[in-house]
């Protein structure tokens, strides 16, 4: 998974907000790690988005066999 974060929107997006510069690109082999990171770098807590705070606690899928704490960012 790749996150094209080099500019992204803030606001009412995508088409009343504004551009803002972030310079960042982020990818993994994993998309929920991914999402993870990218969450993290936005500031924001994996727990308060629904989508990747239920794919870690997923016990009939098992779509993550690690924990965020276990992630390398490089």
């Amino acid at each position: 998974s790749i996150v094209d974060g080099i500019i992204g929107m803030e606001g009412e997006g995508p088409m009343d907000g504004y551009p803002k510069f972030a310079g960042t690109i982020i990818g993994g082999t994993h998309p929920l790690a991914v999402d993870y990171v990218a969450t993290n770098a936005m500031g924001y807590d994996y727990m308060n988005i629904p989508q990747i705070r239920n794919g870690y606690k997923s016990q009939h899928f098992n779509f993550a066999n690690f924990s965020p704490n276990e992630i390398t960012v490089v």
